[in-house]
């Protein structure tokens, strides 16, 4: 009952001092070492040497930044669990003793005791069957207390044990598969399973991030990636960090995966680590962020090329049907294309264009296009995401636009039309084939500002009007084209079919010119079709 838990204290306190020092030397290494070597350009074979030698140092002090602030957590969660046990033990025996009950140094309660004369007394009797009439209560109190205390402290132990300090010196390539089991194990034996809060409001994650103090924030980073990167409204820098962190970890668990599925989700993966790398190296390119990651079923990921929170125009791009994680390096290669086309009109760091692979698109064109549930699930996801952007922008000038392409324009449609509407100041869409609305007007949005795309040879305005249009004219469904929907109809010279509207063809009216034109908010630069 008088243990004073100092030792604890300190002892928290160093590893968190380790965990975040280790933490801070990573990000600094990132920016000012290898950062700055892959932005120069340094290539060959003595750079990848040494890239992989930095990036291994740099992967070794993110697992001491993890290990030890889970280390750090463990000893936190035993020191409050019992400091609260040892509370409410002193308070049981504070009462207890003040109702003349005895408490001995065991723990052991024994209630007022008569002298031999009162025995032989009824109402004497009387009144000490009263006042033992808690000592069952006092004794289960204290009961209570002491287990508590020992089970915080087996819990500890568990915790504890579940941390591997040899994992520094281990396998590359099984290093972060042992941090994040090891990191799944404390969260189990203390049970902090689901501390992190999953609002569907961004602006509720945000007050809560908000609220948490800087060491809180390093704590939730190193022990909790894959929750802190993918919740909206989070600041994009702080999940571009987590979710690389959980990247590497992704990497390492499914390496022993030898199943068709997980060879495939190992690829995607790897296929996105290397993406990124290549977009570090390159030294003329924007900043790349990692916003989003599910490694699941067939993958989602969010990739912005630029930092939305800063920049002053925003598109958000959403693919459609048979995107998946395992092949979006075409979709990335359009959100390059698009931001490098947006620096004309707006000049160098004031774009972000956004590949939000962010639902479950469908499969197969003929199999799972036609339906709705795809754009119906994805369209209350694409809503918060793009509120999220809203809600973690500094504060300076903002113009957002979504982009829809083939069944992504579906998603956008569904999103759209439903409640307020998308937050957002353009809707763009090519190759759709109905976005769910009759007219350009049903989008919550000015009809000014939405504009479609349709190139020659592409046949999927003609095919899925029927499935995702709407009655027109002599109520034959429209698609965002027909000139009843009432939408902007955007040129296109030089694209031809369903995925050339972001092909750098040079062309002075290309799909690709219009949209970079549109979504830095140039408005006399957009050519129209006659």
């Amino acid at each position: 009952m008088k243990q004073n838990f100092g030792d604890l204290e300190a002892a928290a306190a160093s590893w968190r001092k380790l965990g975040e020092g280790s933490g801070e030397a990573q990000s600094r290494h990132r920016g000012q070492v290898s950062g700055a070597l892959r932005r120069s350009g340094w290539a060959g074979d003595d750079a990848d040497a040494a890239y992989g030698k930095l990036e291994r140092a740099e992967e070794q002090l993110g697992i001491v930044n993890a290990e030890a602030m889970a280390i750090a957590v463990t000893i936190d969660t035993v020191h409050q669990r019992m400091s609260a046990a040892q509370q409410e033990l002193r308070s049981a025996v504070s009462e207890a003793e003040s109702n003349n009950y005895q408490v001995d140094d065991d723990g052991w309660v024994t209630g007022p005791q008569l002298d031999p004369v009162a025995r032989h007394d009824p109402d004497a009797q009387e009144i000490n069957r009263q006042q033992n009439a808690r000592l069952g209560e006092f004794r289960q109190r204290i009961e209570d207390a002491v287990r508590k205390a020992e089970q915080a402290s087996a819990d500890g132990a568990a915790s504890l044990g579940q941390l591997n300090g040899d994992v520094v010196n281990a396998d590359s390539a099984k290093a972060q598969a042992e941090v994040a089991n090891d990191v799944a194990g404390m969260r189990t034996s203390l049970g902090l399973a689901s501390v992190v809060p999953n609002n569907d409001n961004p602006a509720d994650n945000a007050k809560w991030w908000n609220s948490l103090t800087q060491q809180q924030q390093r704590e939730y980073l190193a022990l909790y990636p894959a929750e802190v990167g993918n919740r909206n409204g989070i600041p994009s820098e702080i999940r571009d960090v987590a979710n690389r962190a959980q990247l590497e970890q992704q990497l390492d668990l499914n390496r022993a995966d030898t199943s068709d599925d997980g060879k495939k989700r190992m690829q995607a993966l790897q296929d996105l680590k290397n993406r990124l790398d290549k977009e570090d190296h390159d030294p003329k390119g924007p900043e790349v962020f990692l916003i989003g990651l599910d490694p699941k079923d067939d993958g989602q990921a969010i990739v912005a090329f630029g930092n939305p929170d800063t920049a002053k125009n925003t598109a958000v791009y959403v693919p459609g049907t048979t995107a998946e994680l395992a092949g979006i390096g075409g979709d990335l290669d359009r959100m390059k294309n698009l931001h490098t086309a947006s620096e004309q009109f707006s000049g160098p760091g004031q774009t972000s264009t956004i590949m939000w692979l962010g639902y479950d698109a469908p499969d197969s064109v003929v199999k799972d296009a036609p339906f709705d549930n795809y754009a119906e699930d994805g369209a209350p996801k694409l809503d918060r995401y793009v509120d999220g952007l809203g809600v973690t922008h500094d504060g300076g000038p903002r113009h957002t636009s979504v982009i829809g392409h083939s069944y992504g324009s579906v998603v956008v449609g569904e999103a759209a039309k439903n409640g307020n509407g998308l937050a957002v100041d353009e809707i763009i869409v090519a190759g759709s084939p109905g976005m769910h609305v009759q007219h350009a007007k049903d989008l919550n949005i000015d009809p000014k500002h939405v504009w479609a795309a349709e190139a020659d040879g592409d046949p999927v305005p003609e095919l899925g009007v029927l499935k995702h249009g709407r009655g027109g004219w002599f109520d034959f469904p429209n698609t965002p084209t027909s000139d009843d929907f009432g939408a902007n109809q955007i040129s296109t010279d030089g694209n031809h079919g369903h995925s050339e509207y972001w092909e750098n063809n040079d062309e002075p009216h290309s799909a690709l010119r219009n949209q970079a034109a549109i979504v830095t908010g140039s408005y006399g630069q957009v050519d129209l079709k006659d």
